[in-house]
Parts: structure tokens; sequence; C-alpha cells
């Protein structure tokens, strides 16, 4: 993915606060109502959902900093 520039993260961030607090069904059902109306945001979105996903993954920041 592409830098999102102001414009663009002004428009992803609430959507993907969104999407943040969707389980995994409920977040899929919603990235394909969003693919078929807003198809180059849906693209954004699932790439950010993906590396963040892989950040939990990876086990960034499970620990808190001291």
């Amino acid at each position: 993915m592409a830098m999102l520039d102001r414009e663009r993260w002004i428009r992803v961030q609430p959507l993907l606060d969104e999407a943040l607090d969707l389980t995994g069904t409920q977040r899929a059902t919603w990235l394909a109502s969003l693919r078929s109306t807003t198809p180059d945001l849906a693209r954004d979105l699932e790439s950010l959902l993906a590396n963040e996903d892989a950040a939990d993954g990876d086990g960034f920041l499970i620990d808190p900093l001291e």
C-alpha cells in the first residue's frame, strides 16, 4: 500500500476505528459492503488491517513498556 496523504487518512481513519471494533466475521461482512461502494477505501483498509494483524501476530507491544 502506498503512503496515505492527509486527505486520504482523514477518510480512512474513522473507518479503521470502526473496523477494529468488529469481530472477524463482522469485519468481513462490513468490508464486503464497503468494497461494493468504495473499493479504493476498502483496499486501503484491508492493507492497514493486514499490517495490524501481522503486528499482533508478532507480539508487537503485547507487554507494556516500562
